[in-house]
């Protein structure tokens, strides 16, 4: 796995390390959290957050993956679990 500073380095090289810094601040999780292999609810939240904002600012799932640190599958599971749950909440 590679480490936090590394993956740092990478969205700070592409110009991103203010969008994931930004998400960190408004979920209440560290930069440091969000790039480890921590699977806390809130740190995997913050951490969907950030792919999602990603996404929109139109990075691939591998491109993303390699920035936070996964496997780009990881990261369609966890864009997928954000359409789930904004369908769910779209239910109610």
């Amino acid at each position: 796995m590679t480490a936090p500073a590394d993956l740092a380095q990478g969205l700070r090289s592409r110009g991103l390390l203010d969008v994931v810094r930004s998400v960190c601040d408004e979920g209440h999780a560290s930069l440091d959290d969000v790039l480890s292999a921590c699977r806390t609810r809130s740190v995997v939240a913050c951490r969907r957050a950030c792919a999602f904002e990603l996404q929109r600012r139109g990075l691939s799932t591998i491109e993303i993956g390699r920035l936070l640190g996964r496997d780009h599958t990881s990261i369609l599971n966890l864009l997928g679990t954000t359409s789930k749950a904004a369908r769910r909440a779209g239910e109610r």
